[in-house]
């Protein structure tokens, strides 16, 4: 599921007195292992993600984000549909306020469940919290805060640490995971080798690993 981080990390944007135009940007790319929440999403697979977005210069966006999926179940295919606002204050304080649906086209409609979302940013830290009455269609509460912070080490190179807790109202549910990564960009196209972990290993979505992922911007 996006992502939510790409989505956010895309979306900040400035307030602006001048005539407000807008922007329709797509996106594409392709990882050893689509991994969420500490959690692999294709039984440690590989997936080809993609999507499209459309944001407004007084801060509003939308868009629709894609990719293949494994669970042991009828589910082959995500897709999400989001959308917010956000914009950065004068004091560099960055906010993103928005709603994310996860849909399953090839499984029952009971397995489509919805999330709001609100983050903050300062100077490459970041804070988030997202909530949901119906975690995964399971009609329970599930509550994910989130920290994390980005380091550029050259004008070419950035280094991101992340951690994350999910808080869920379901037996043995609750977890704390993860993720320390490296990324940069060689002719337009984004690299970006990353370490993952979860703090149960209770079942074959649950493992910990190293991820590369190579993406570009349209």
């Amino acid at each position: 599921m996006k992502k939510l981080s790409l989505v956010l990390g895309s979306c900040v944007l400035a307030l602006s007195a001048a005539q407000a135009t807008a922007d329709v940007t797509a996106n594409v790319a392709m990882t050893t292992d689509y991994v969420w929440r500490g959690m692999t999403q294709t039984d440690n697979d590989p997936a080809l993600q993609g999507g499209f977005d459309y944001s407004h210069e007084a801060g509003f966006y939308t868009g629709i984000w894609a990719s293949n999926v494994d669970f042991g179940t009828s589910a082959d295919l995500e897709v999400d549909l989001y959308g917010g606002y956000a914009t950065e204050f004068s004091n560099g304080v960055g906010l993103d306020v928005g709603a994310i649906r996860y849909m399953y086209p090839d499984a029952a409609d009971t397995s489509n469940w919805n999330e709001i979302y609100a983050n903050a940013s300062f100077i490459g830290l970041s804070a988030g919290i997202a909530f949901s009455d119906d975690v995964y269609g399971s009609d329970e509460d599930g509550t994910y805060y989130s920290l994390g912070y980005d380091y550029a080490l050259t004008m070419d190179l950035g280094l991101s640490a992340s951690v994350g807790y999910y808080d869920i109202d379901m037996a043995q549910s609750d977890s704390v995971d993860w993720k320390l990564g490296l990324s940069g960009e060689f002719e337009g196209v984004g690299l970006e080798l990353a370490y993952f972990d979860i703090n149960h290993d209770d079942s074959t979505l649950d493992d910990d690993g190293v991820i590369f992922t190579l993406s570009k911007s349209l």
